[in-house]
């Protein structure tokens, strides 16, 4: 009675582990899940597009403000016909030049940090891919070295329930 449940355990135990259940047809290689991983995460898009615009704003360190053109009116008596002076005149404010130097070093600096934001993203994430592939290909083995032994025991279990009938018949 107790080899009856064993031997039934086991069975439903190997057709468990033999049935694929929720498996992906499709294999992929250790480069394509990196690749699809890269290509599908958030925050490698986010750092990418960060560096678009560190990029677009260091072209702007040695922008210039526009001239301002200007009118003044001296003395204007009821009407502006009516003035002593009249003065026309083109203004430009600019900083003192060390300032545009300063601000174009420190956007190229930014540049290089949303680079070096963005490798360290993509180092992190080929780490997890990289572990949890690994530890997808190990579970695999040991699913198949499992069921292996499963097997090896199924036959030892039915060469063990052979023994005893024969040694049941020959007492």
């Amino acid at each position: 009675m107790i080899g009856k449940i064993k031997f039934i355990a086991l069975s439903f135990m190997l057709s468990s582990l033999i049935i694929p259940i929720g498996y992906s047809q499709e294999k992929i290689t250790l480069n394509d899940a990196l690749r699809i991983a890269i290509d599908n995460n958030q925050q490698i898009k986010s750092a990418q597009l960060n560096i678009a615009k560190d990029e677009a704003l260091k072209s702007t360190s040695f922008n210039i403000p526009n001239p301002e053109l200007f009118i003044e009116y001296e003395g204007v008596k009821g009407s502006l016909n009516n003035f002593e002076s009249r003065k026309i005149g083109i203004s430009q404010e600019l900083e003192f030049p060390t300032n545009y130097f300063l601000r174009s070093d420190v956007l190229h600096s930014q540049v290089s940090i949303s680079q070096e934001e963005l490798n360290n993203r993509k180092n992190n994430l080929e780490a997890d891919v990289k572990t949890n592939y690994n530890l997808l290909l190990l579970q695999k083995k040991l699913l198949e070295t499992s069921k292996n032994n499963l097997t090896i025991y199924i036959d030892f279990l039915l060469w063990l329930r052979e023994n005893m009938k024969l040694e049941k018949h020959q007492t």
